[in-house]
Order: structure tokens, then C-alpha cells, then sequence
């Protein structure tokens, strides 16, 4: 009765959403089972517009923190991001898309401040590394990056702002059967939008793996002898194939001069 109106409003700001548990996407391997790819930790952190605050002043304080922490990130340039979606709208509960790849120890503190922070959310996502073995992979698998708009639209439900895709060689081409199921999850969460207890849970099934024809260290021998040639002929271009003839299958492919997929998997 004394703080009814108090009560009131923390239990209007309570309810229950359904919440995404992402899948494992599937490793890539050479024809012995060698991983040519692996998934590593990305701390990622984005919006849920709908849960930020009402008052200006309050959410501009927000915005200052979070580009303080960031320090790569102006407090306009997330104002800018903010402006594409209108508050209230079906958009405005869907996960809006900030700041990937941030250090540990920024995350750390994001993570602890976001506590506080209404519509803030630091997540824990996956994202690709290569060059495991040689950088001669890189034409062949490809990379994965963030998805955007026009991938949205020609893709719709199955991703969101926050996700990454197969933009490129093999992690495009095998996108579905790499990627998996996500299952999901109903939460309860409080006026913060923050998650206060599962209600149920519906398990998803983590990508596929695949097994490429390749041999890993013939890969690395013919890209020994192709860079030992250039640099013989003081070229700087080259294309090599080896080809088991007995049934095709494609042993070792070389394609000079490469690039690093690792930059364009971290956002360029």
C-alpha cells in the first residue's frame, strides 16, 4: 500500500519473452580430420531499443558510458545505429547490433555496468578462426562476417542483426548445412528487459561438420614449392591443382596471391 505505485510499475515492466540459444556452426575438415577452422569466443554487445529508458537524458547517459568503455565508438555514431529504429515498433524488440570483437577487459566492465544499464545486453557469441594451417585455405574456405541488410531481407526469420554468415568459398556455399538449428528458450525478465528466470527450454541441434577431399599437409607442400617458384621467377602469381584422376577428387588447390580471411571474419 505505502510503495504500491512503486511495485506496480516494477511488475508492469516484467514479461516474458522467448529468447534464441544460438548453434555451434559445424568445423570444417581435411580428408584425415584435421580442423581447418575452429570457433572462438567474440564478445558482442547490442541493444534491445524497446527496454532502453524513456527519459532522454537517462538513455544519453547510457550511450556516453558505453562509447566511454569502447573508446572506437562515438556517442553519435551509436545515436546514428539507435535512429534506424523507430521505439516501439516490432523492430524495436529485436537485438540491434553495436560493438563486436571488444577486448576482454572492456567486456568485463560492460558486462558488470550493463547490470544496470536497461536494454544492454553483452552476449557471448562465436566467431571463426582461420589460417590454422596455411594461408593458402583462405580462397578455398572463405569467411564468415555480420550479415547485412540486403541478407536479412533475402533470408528473413532465420537470422537477426547479431549474426554472422557464410560470405564467401566453402562457409558460403555449405551456409545452411553448416550453421545448425538455434533453439530457444522463455524467459522471464524484468523492467531492465534483463533475464530473471527460464520458464522453458526447446534445444536446437548445433550445425553440421564437413569433410573436404583435401590433404592438409599436401596443401602446405605444394604451397611450399609454388612460393619457392615465384620467388625463383620473381613473379608474384600462381594457380596450382592436384587432382586424384581416379575419381576427381581435388587433393590440394593453390591460388597466389592469397589474403587473410581472419581480417574480414573480425569486420574490415
Amino acid at each position: 500500500i505505502i510503495k504500491g505505485e512503486y511495485y506496480y510499475s516494477i511488475a508492469e515492466g516484467n514479461r516474458i519473452r522467448i529468447e534464441r540459444i544460438e548453434a555451434m556452426r559445424g568445423i570444417i575438415y581435411d580428408r584425415n580430420y584435421k580442423p581447418l577452422v575452429r570457433n572462438v569466443a567474440n564478445f558482442l554487445l547490442y541493444f534491445i531499443p524497446v527496454d532502453l529508458p524513456k527519459d532522454e537524458d537517462e538513455e544519453n547517459k547510457i550511450i556516453n558510458r558505453i562509447s566511454e568503455i569502447l573508446g572506437d565508438l562515438t556517442s553519435d555514431e551509436i545515436k546514428q545505429i539507435l535512429a534506424k529504429v523507430k521505439k516501439g515498433s516490432l523492430e524495436s524488440y529485436r537485438p540491434l547490433f553495436i560493438a563486436d570483437n571488444i577486448e576482454y577487459e572492456k567486456a568485463m566492465l560492460l558486462y558488470l555496468e550493463s547490470e544496470y544499464m536497461p536494454g544492454v545486453i553483452l552476449s557471448n557469441k562465436t566467431r571463426r578462426e582461420y589460417n590454422l594451417y596455411s594461408l593458402s585455405l583462405s580462397h578455398i574456405l572463405g569467411y564468415t562476417g555480420k550479415i547485412n541488410d540486403q541478407e536479412l531481407e533475402e533470408f528473413g526469420s532465420e537470422y537477426l542483426l547479431i549474426d554472422y554468415i557464410g560470405k564467401a568459398g566453402i562457409e558460403y556455399f555449405w551456409e545452411n548445412e553448416l550453421k545448425g538449428s538455434n533453439g530457444q528458450k522463455h524467459i522471464e525478465v524484468d523492467a531492465f528487459g534483463k533475464e530473471k528466470k527460464i520458464i522453458s527450454t526447446e534445444l536446437g541441434e548445433d550445425g553440421h561438420n564437413l569433410v573436404l577431399s583435401l590433404d592438409i599437409e599436401l596443401q602446405k607442400k605444394l604451397e611450399e614449392i609454388i612460393i619457392a617458384y615465384l620467388d625463383k621467377l620473381k613473379l608474384n602469381r600462381a594457380a596450382a591443382v592436384i587432382m586424384d584422376p581416379n575419381n576427381g577428387e581435388i587433393l590440394a588447390m593453390i591460388s597466389f596471391p592469397s589474403y587473410n580471411n581472419n581480417i574480414f571474419a573480425r569486420g574490415i
